[in-house]
């Protein structure tokens, strides 16, 4: 009984540890500290994180299933690729998913969170203005989840996490002119949540979603184009 406990223990400690793993390699990928298409082993990842070889492989695998990581038999492991078809179909479905999720949020934001929201807002002006993209790029991300964490669904907050796997960095630095589109949408869109315009917010929200598919498109195209050159 005492060994059953004992290793049931493990379990459990093994399961933690892939856990915060999993979740530190994520926001690392998310926030572009790893490029599309490079490598990632399991004695990477165990050094890295002190974690045993197991916990590593685990952790992996997971990251593999939810689509940040792509590995098949006999080749290795890297992080997921841009492709163009994948970001149309992403698309498609943020386009629907983020305005209703906006929709379904205004009503129910509180003072403190279009507070904050208009605090994270202020950050993004500022950092755009100074060219300071590797910081926007995580501020951006903590609006919008803020934003739609108050929709009140978890499932539809999970599902649009998942569809920003491939939301890249890139696309502000190489597009002349994207961040501050971008921001130009956040400016409206924040004067319609202080209004409390559900209607507004969505119409903006979908108009910003437009224009981040665009950019991101671009950036694909032109990526190509370079890659094509050089080889």
């Amino acid at each position: 009984m005492k060994g059953s406990i004992e290793k049931a223990g493990d379990r459990l400690q093994r399961k933690t540890l892939v856990e915060t793993v999993f979740e530190k390699l994520k926001e690392a990928i998310w926030n572009c500290e790893y490029q599309p298409g490079e490598k990632i082993t399991v004695n990477q990842i165990s050094e890295l994180y002190g974690v045993s070889s197991t916990c590593a492989r685990e952790t992996i695998k997971r990251l593999v299933h939810e689509g940040y990581l792509e590995s098949a038999p006999y080749r290795e492991t890297t992080v997921a690729k841009w492709e163009l078809q994948d970001i149309v179909e992403m698309y498609d479905m943020r386009l629907v998913l983020e305005p209703m999720a906006t929709m379904m949020a205004i009503p129910n934001l509180t003072e403190d969170q279009v507070q904050r929201l208009d605090e994270l807002t202020g950050k993004i002006s500022s950092l755009t203005k100074c060219k300071q993209y590797n910081e926007l790029h995580k501020v951006n991300r903590k609006f919008h989840m803020t934003l739609y964490a108050a929709c009140g669904n978890k499932f539809l907050l999970k599902f649009i996490e998942s569809l920003w796997v491939k939301r890249a960095l890139q696309t502000f630095v190489y597009i002349p002119g994207h961040a501050e589109k971008l921001l130009s949408d956040h400016l409206q869109l924040m004067t319609a949540i202080k209004d409390g315009d559900s209607q507004q917010s969505t119409a903006i929200m979908k108009q910003h979603m437009e224009h981040s598919r665009d950019g991101a498109i671009r950036y694909l195209q032109e990526f190509e184009e370079t890659k094509n050159i050089i080889n």
